[in-house]
C-alpha cells in the first residue's frame, strides 16, 4: 500500500508512525498515527539556521515519539543535512530549539540517545581505525 502526496509522488505506509518534512518550505504533511505528545523524542520549536545571508532552515517545527519514522525530502541545498546537523548537535541553530528526549541537542544525553555520525564531517574518515 502506499499514501499519496501533494505532489502526486507515493510514499509506502507500514503500521509504524511516519512522518514527511519537505524542506525548504518546512510543510509538514501528516503521517498515519502521528499524534505528539508528552513523551516526545525529537522536539523541534522554530529553528532557523543561516550561512551568511542565506537562510536554509526558516521556522521548522516537528515533534516526533519514539518509534516514528521521519522522512527529509527536498533538492540538493534544500537543508535535509543541515537540519540532521542540528539535531545530531554538530551544527547550531541561529535561533529556536532543538531537544533530544528532553536535553538540547548537542549536550551529552542527547548525544548518547541520538547515537548519530554525520559520515559527510570530513574529519570522519581521519577519526576510524582499523
Amino acid at each position: 500500500m502506499a499514501r499519496p502526496l501533494a505532489d502526486g509522488n507515493q510514499v509506502p505506509t507500514h503500521p509504524w508512525r511516519e512522518a514527511t518534512v519537505r524542506l525548504p518550505g518546512n510543510r509538514r504533511e501528516p503521517g498515519i498515527g502521528n499524534t505528539c505528545s508528552m513523551d516526545d523524542l525529537v522536539d523541534v520549536r522554530g529553528l532557523v539556521r543561516r550561512f551568511g545571508e542565506r537562510e536554509v532552515i526558516r521556522g521548522l517545527d516537528l515533534k516526533l515519539s519514539p518509534g516514528a519514522r521521519t522522512a527529509l525530502v527536498g533538492a540538493n541545498g534544500s537543508g535535509k543535512s543541515t537540519f540532521l546537523r542540528c539535531i545530531a548537535g554538530t551544527l547550531t541553530p541561529n535561533s529556536g530549539e532543538v531537544r533530544i528526549d528532553g536535553n538540547h541537542a548537542g549536550t551529552l544525553e542527547a548525544r548518547r540517545v541520538v547515537g548519530t555520525s554525520l559520515s559527510q564531517e570530513r574529519s570522519f574518515y581521519l577519526r576510524l581505525s582499523g
